[in-house]
């Protein structure tokens, strides 16, 4: 009867040995499946994440691409206003503006349009102020005389 227990007990061992390794190898399968999950997970969060910064990039690029566009309309916009004012300029008898003459600026196509616009922001307070003046000293010589034309004054008009 020793021998058949002691068959029993090890058939009983060799059982539960390979209970062990069935539960370790359904272990080992939930882990790898698991991990399989998690790594796909991340894989998946990578995935959109790359997805949302190509999205980001597409918009800032569209963005500089607007911005561009607008800075070369008011790039164009200045320097057709330039040529305007240098045109006026020269209608008025201008030869220079700073140490360039309006000429060469037309004949190169090169524009300052801050410096231009300065000058002749300059020039329009100039003629402003001696408009003025020339008002002032129009009403100054019209103060002494009445309706009838003669200075009041006691002289003759």
């Amino acid at each position: 009867m020793k021998v058949k227990e002691k068959m029993e007990q090890e058939m009983g061992e060799v059982l539960n040995r390979k209970k062990d390794m069935e539960r370790m190898k359904d272990s080992i399968a939930r882990t790898q499946a698991e991990e399989t999950r998690t790594l796909q997970e991340i894989l998946n969060q990578q995935q959109q994440e790359r997805e949302r910064q190509f999205a980001e990039q597409q918009v800032k690029e569209e963005k500089e691409r607007q911005k561009n566009k607008l800075l070369e309309e008011l790039e164009l916009m200045r320097r057709i206003r330039a040529q305007e004012v240098l045109q006026e300029l020269s209608r008025k008898g201008v030869k220079k503006i700073g140490n360039m003459k309006i000429t060469d600026m037309e004949r190169k196509g090169e524009y300052d349009y801050d410096e231009v616009m300065a000058y002749y922001q300059a020039l329009l307070k100039k003629e402003k102020e001696a408009g003025a003046r020339e008002q002032d000293a129009g009403i100054h010589s019209e103060e002494g005389r009445g309706d009838t034309g003669k200075d009041c004054r006691g002289g003759q008009g």
